[in-house]
């Protein structure tokens, strides 16, 4: 059998189990197609790519609907809009030359914008010491908050310049070399990525993707009614109109994510004594039928 039939078997999970359908294979190609999109993002912010972060934002406005997640989904779904609609494309490509800031002037040392803010923003006010004053006062704007990188990093040039030792400002985190050998031990004694036809261990994981897409097709209209109503709150375009009352809680209706919380430890079945146990210095490796 071609290996690209296997979707065929993925219409109906309701019915009985298919003997060529490896239900457990499919969750497990599920789960990679999501971290991969997932590395591909992370990837794309360390090299100051934001492209590549927009084509995989356009591929979470379903999963996030599908997920169960309607705000962030919503918030996608109307940058998507004013990306391709309602921005002028010099605002457009404002916004994402603005998305990444590289503080360090190197190659792979790209970070959010927002998270360099929310840093600095800590630092602000730990530095101001809230003496009575407010965010709006000149002192935090003409004064901290422009310059409140140049004071962290004031310390570490003085220390350089009398040739002290640089210090580490990070605390040492344990390396999980021990979990992810185990992990793989596991992947690799019951066969996970190897197509076994029949095999079930009674989880089928939801594809949030496909789910999105479903329930984006009932709430596109609703989308499209309330935010052309709150495009012209003003009355810019004509005289502004009410907002239905069936779109005013359109939040609450949108449904949860079908997926359970599920031990990872019983989907598969207990190793006997006499099991053996194969080498963990291979389990990284993949093996063809």
């Amino acid at each position: 059998m071609d290996v690209d039939e296997l979707s065929d078997f993925s219409a109906d999970f309701d019915s009985k189990p298919h003997p060529e359908r490896d239900t457990t294979l499919a969750n497990a190609t599920l789960f990679m197609r999501n971290a991969i999109w997932w590395r591909e993002f992370c990837h794309a912010v360390s090299i100051g790519d934001t492209g590549r972060l927009w084509e995989v934002m356009k591929t979470w406005i379903f999963t996030f609907a599908g997920s169960g997640n309607p705000y962030y989904c919503q918030y996608l779904l109307e940058l998507y809009c004013n990306m391709k609609w309602e921005w002028h494309p010099e605002l457009r490509d404002a916004i994402l030359n603005n998305w990444l800031v590289n503080l360090k002037g190197r190659p792979g040392h790209f970070s959010e914008m927002d998270l360099m803010q929310e840093h600095h923003n800590f630092w602000l006010e730990d530095m101001a010491q809230h003496k009575g004053k407010e965010f709006d006062d000149d002192f935090y704007r003409k004064t901290l908050s422009l310059c409140v990188r140049d004071f962290l990093h004031l310390k570490d040039e003085m220390e350089e310049t009398v040739e002290l030792e640089e210090r580490t400002k990070k605390h040492g985190e344990p390396h999980q070399d021990n979990e992810l050998r185990a992990g793989m031990a596991l992947l690799r004694l019951h066969e996970v990525n190897r197509r076994r036809p029949g095999r079930d261990h009674g989880f089928i994981a939801v594809d949030d993707f496909e789910e999105g897409y479903a329930v984006l097709g009932n709430k596109i209209p609703k989308f499209i009614v309330r935010t052309t109503v709150y495009r012209n709150i003003f009355g810019q375009d004509g005289p502004a109109t009410a907002l239905p009352n069936d779109m005013l809680a359109d939040d609450d209706d949108w449904p949860t994510s079908a997926r359970d919380e599920v031990d990872a430890a019983a989907l598969f079945r207990p190793r006997n004594q006499d099991d053996p146990i194969e080498d963990e210095t291979l389990v990284g490796q993949s093996q063809d039928d």
